[in-house]
């Protein structure tokens, strides 16, 4: 062999520097390595413990059902319609308030194109060239107006019922006494009773009386057993 030449000082230094690197480098490329497989770890316990995960039982009384929680199911929403709102201004607060006396002055024309309306139909009955399904339908239509001019009728004579009433007891609060407020029932017995004057005067009141007591009769009587009918 050959005398291999003895490295130099320097030579040796660069050598120890090189293999100094080396080393760090495989020591950090093995850390790097570490980290990365505890990550890998870390990640593969929590998708197993997803994975596992079970429902969460509740805590039950001996003897009770098993109950488990359920999800919440998503609210449904309709969807904002496109139609526009129609608004009636009658119906409103802001465009005033309603005065039944105002109103019945205002809109009077309108029982008298009724009234006209039920003597046109009561004229057309007579005509004898229509026909029975023609005279049905005018039949209809007059009992239909005559019903509603009738109401129209009772409405008012019940407004005047109640002006009257408020105008007789301010006149006695005026004197001092206590002021008394009409009920409902309080009504339907000055209804009663001004039928009654109207009756009287017109000397119907006792037929009136006696159909009264005869339907009355005839209600009870259902009630009965057939023997004692």
């Amino acid at each position: 062999m050959k005398n291999q030449k003895p490295w130099s000082s320097e030579k040796m230094k660069k050598r120890k520097e090189e293999t100094s690197d080396e080393e760090e480098e495989e020591k950090e490329i093995e850390e790097e390595d570490e980290e990365v497989d505890s990550n890998e770890e870390e990640d593969s316990d929590a998708v197993s413990d997803v994975k596992c995960k079970k429902p969460q039982v509740l805590k039950r009384k001996k003897g009770a059902p098993l109950e488990m929680k359920i999800p919440k199911r998503p609210v449904r929403t309709a969807p904002p319609s496109s139609k526009k709102k129609c608004v009636d201004p009658r119906f409103l607060d802001m465009c005033g308030e309603f005065h039944p006396d105002m109103f019945s002055k205002a809109y009077a024309f309108v029982d008298d194109v009724k009234q006209r309306e039920c003597d046109r139909l009561r004229a057309a009955l007579k005509n004898p060239r229509i026909g029975k399904q023609k005279k049905e339908e005018i039949a209809k239509a007059l009992s239909i107006t005559t019903a509603q001019i009738k109401s129209q009728q009772q409405k008012a004579q019940a407004q005047e019922r109640k002006r009257k009433f408020r105008k007789e007891e301010a006149e006695r609060v005026a004197q001092g006494k206590r002021p008394f407020y009409l009920s409902k029932v309080g009504e339907k017995k000055l209804a009663l009773v001004e039928k009654y004057d109207d009756l009287q005067k017109k000397g119907q009141l006792d037929n009136f009386l006696a159909k009264r007591r005869k339907r009355q009769s005839q209600k009870e009587k259902k009630f009965l057993p057939a023997e004692r009918r």
